[in-house]
C-alpha cells in the first residue's frame, strides 16, 4: 500500500526521482554487527557524565527511567567514537551532553520541566553551541538517528534534551497531545528565560525536535498564535519529522497537501535532502520550521474521515505523489486500508535504516547537518551513516539497557 508507494503519473521522470529519494541512503541489506566496537564505544561511555541520571547529584536517576529513556543516556556518543568517525584530531571535539526527564521524575509539567533545566545546567548544556530539546513519541522513544547524527556533525558540542510524556504508544496516546505540548511550553520558557539571562555572546543555539506524535505535539504550541508564535518563540529551528495529518497547525501554514514554502517563507515541508538542498538560498534565510515529511507517509495522509470521504491525495483523475497510480478511494475500504497502513508505517524493520514511509532513519545525517549548518563534507556523512546502522545493529543485538551505577562526577 503506501508503504510500497509509487511516485504519481505526474511524469515519469518524476516518478523515477521520487522512487530514487526513497532507496538513496537506505540500508537494504546492513553489514555484521561489529561487537568489538560496541564493547569499546560501551567502555567509554561508562566514564562519561555528561548525561543526566548517573551521578551521585543527579535529579532525574536513571533508575525510574523507562526502557526508552535509558537507550537515551545509554548511547551517547563518546568524543573519542566521534573523533574516529569523523577523521579529525580528538582536541577539536568534546563529550557531547544528554539530558532525559522521565514522566516519573516529577508530578507536573512545571517540576519536571525546572528539574531538566537544573539538570542541564549541571551536566554542561548551556557551554555549548546548540540544545535541541526533544519531544519524544507517545512511548518516550526518541529516534536515535537525529541525536547521534548531530552528535558527530557538531564534533560533540551539542546537547540533547529530552522530556517524556507517556509511555503508550503513539497510536494509544492521541489524548496525550496536551501534556505533550504542556510540558514542552514549560521546558522551552524555562530555557529560553535561562538563555536570555546569559552574556550575548555566550548564549547557545536552541533547536525544537519532534517526530510523528512529538511533532503535532510540538506544533500544537503556536496552534493559537499561528506561525507568528513560532518566529517569536526563541528558537533559532523547529525539526519535525513525519506530522500526522491531525496537526492543526500544520494544515493552518501550508494545507493538508502541504510540501511547499508557506506564505511568510516561515515554514518549508520536503520528502527529502534533495528538496531541501533545491530550496533557494535567499528562501531558507527565512525558514525556521523545517518539516521533513515523505510523500508516503501513511501517518501524514490517514484520518478517520478516509471511511466516508475521498481524501484529496485520492484524486479522480491523477493520485498525489508518493501514491499508488492504481489506488482508488471506496467507502470503508480505504479507511481500512489507512488504519492497517498506519499501523504498518509505525513498525519499521528493525536494524534496517530505511528512508520510506514513516521510517526515517536513512534521512537523519544528511538533513540535520543541512538544517544546523554543520558543514559536513559528503565523505563524513558516509562514515555517519556506517556508524548509526551499527547504533541501530546494537539495539537489535545487544539486551536492553539497565540503570548504571552512579560514577564520581
Amino acid at each position: 500500500l503506501l508503504g510500497r508507494a509509487r511516485g504519481s503519473a505526474v511524469s515519469a521522470d518524476a516518478e523515477r526521482a521520487y522512487l530514487a529519494s526513497t532507496l538513496e541512503g537506505s540500508t537494504l541489506s546492513p553489514p555484521a554487527f561489529d561487537t568489538a566496537g560496541f564493547e569499546r564505544i560501551s567502555a567509554l561511555r561508562a566514564k562519561m557524565t555528561s548525561v543526566s541520571g548517573v551521578t551521585a547529584d543527579t535529579l532525574l536517576p536513571d533508575a525510574t527511567l523507562t526502557e526508552h529513556g535509558l537507550k537515551f543516556i545509554n548511547e551517547v556518543t563518546p568524543g573519542a567514537e566521534i573523533a574516529r568517525v569523523m577523521g579529525v584530531d580528538a582536541s577539536k571535539v568534546q563529550d557531547p551532553v544528554r539530558v532525559y526527564g522521565g514522566m516519573y521524575h516529577g508530578k507536573a509539567p512545571e517540576e519536571l520541566a525546572q528539574k531538566i533545566l537544573d539538570e542541564s545546567i549541571a551536566r554542561g548544556a548551556f557551554d555549548k553551541s546548540r540544545i535541541v530539546l526533544y519531544v519524544p513519541s507517545g512511548s518516550g522513544h526518541v529516534n536515535p538517528m537525529p541525536v547521534a547524527a548531530s552528535e558527530y556533525e557538531t564534533l560533540g558540542d551539542i546537547a540533547s534534551v529530552a522530556m517524556q510524556y507517556g509511555k503508550k504508544p503513539s497510536v494509544k496516546s492521541l489524548d496525550k497531545v496536551d501534556d505533550a505540548t504542556a510540558l514542552f511550553q514549560s521546558v522551552l520558557d524555562k530555557f529560553h528565560a535561562h538563555i536570555d539571562a546569559m552574556p550575548e555572546a555566550g548564549r547557545p543555539k536552541l533547536t525544537a525536535y519532534g517526530e510523528s506524535l512529538g511533532a503535532w505535539s510540538v506544533q500544537d504550541t503556536w496552534l493559537q498564535s499561528g506561525v507568528e508564535g513560532l518566529r517569536s518563540s526563541g528558537l533559532d529551528e523547529v525539526i519535525n519529522v513525519g506530522s500526522p495529518r491531525f496537526s492543526g497547525f500544520r494544515s493552518r501554514a501550508i494545507g493538508l497537501a502541504g510540501h511547499k514554502l508557506d506564505p511568510t517563507g516561515t515554514i518549508f515541508e520536503f520528502n527529502d535532502i534533495n528538496e531541501l538542498r533545491a530550496l533557494d538560498r535567499s528562501a531558507r534565510d527565512g525558514v525556521r520550521g523545517y518539516l521533513l515529511t515523505h510523500y508516503n507517509d501513511p501517518v501524514n495522509k490517514f484520518s478517520p474521515a478516509m471511511f466516508v470521504q475521498r481524501p484529496e491525495w485520492l484524486s479522480r483523475s491523477e493520485n498525489a505523489m508518493g501514491v499508488p497510480r492504481k489506488m482508488k478511494w471506496l467507502p470503508g475500504v480505504s479507511g481500512l486500508q489507512g488504519v492497517m497502513d498506519t499501523i504498518n508505517g509505525t513498525n519499521p524493520n528493525a536494524g534496517i535504516l530505511a528512508r520510506t514511509g514513516h521510517d526515517y532513519r536513512a534521512d537523519m545525517a544528511p538533513v540535520m547537518a543541512e538544517v544546523l549548518g554543520t558543514g559536513t563534507t559528503e565523505s563524513q556523512l558516509s562514515r555517519i551513516n556506517g556508524a548509526l546502522t551499527q547504533l541501530e545493529l546494537a539495539r537489535v543485538n545487544m539486551p536492553k539497557p539497565t540503570p548504571r551505577l552512579a560514577v564520581a562526577a
